[in-house]
C-alpha cells in the first residue's frame, strides 16, 4: 500500500511542476534579472524584454526583446523594440564620475568612433544617436 501511495504522490508532484514547466517554456526560460559586478548591482529586463545570456558577460548585459532571445513570435514583445545594453565598471580611487564625464562621453558617442562601436559592422553611418542623458549617476545613448 505505501509504494502504491509513494507512486500516486510522485505523480500529482510531476503533475503539479507542468504549469511551472510550462510557464518556464512560455518566457523561454530566459533571465529576467542578473547580477554583475560580484552582486553589488541587480540589472531587472523591462517588460517585454529579456537577458540575452549568450551575448552577456560578467560587466556587459544584453537585454533584447524576449521574443528574439528566444526565438519564438509568442514571447513577450517591448512596447518600444530596442537593444538595451548595461555595462558596469568598477570605481576606482581617483578616477572622475560618470557625472563629470558627461559632456565627453556625449561627444565621443556623437563621434565617428562612437557610432562605429555602437554599430554592429562598424560603419558609423549606421548609427543615429538620438540623445543621450544622464539620470542618477547612469549614462544612457539612445541611439
Amino acid at each position: 500500500m505505501s509504494v502504491l501511495i509513494a507512486k500516486i504522490r510522485g505523480a500529482l508532484a510531476l503533475c503539479a511542476l507542468v504549469p511551472l514547466l510550462a510557464a518556464c517554456l512560455e518566457t523561454g526560460s530566459t533571465p529576467q534579472q542578473v547580477v554583475l559586478a560580484d552582486g553589488t548591482v541587480q540589472v531587472t529586463a523591462p517588460a517585454g524584454y529579456c537577458v540575452d545570456s549568450r551575448a552577456s558577460g560578467d560587466e556587459f548585459v544584453l537585454l533584447a526583446s524576449c521574443a528574439s532571445v528566444t526565438r519564438r513570435a509568442s514571447a513577450p514583445h517591448p512596447a518600444a523594440p530596442a537593444l538595451l545594453t548595461v555595462t558596469v565598471t568598477r570605481h576606482l580611487p581617483g578616477d572622475l564620475s560618470i557625472k563629470s564625464q558627461y559632456a565627453r562621453l556625449k561627444a565621443y558617442f556623437k563621434s565617428d568612433q562612437g557610432r562605429a562601436n555602437l554599430s554592429q559592422n562598424g560603419d558609423p553611418a549606421q548609427v543615429r544617436v538620438i540623445r543621450t542623458s544622464m539620470t542618477n549617476g547612469v549614462f544612457i545613448v539612445q541611439a
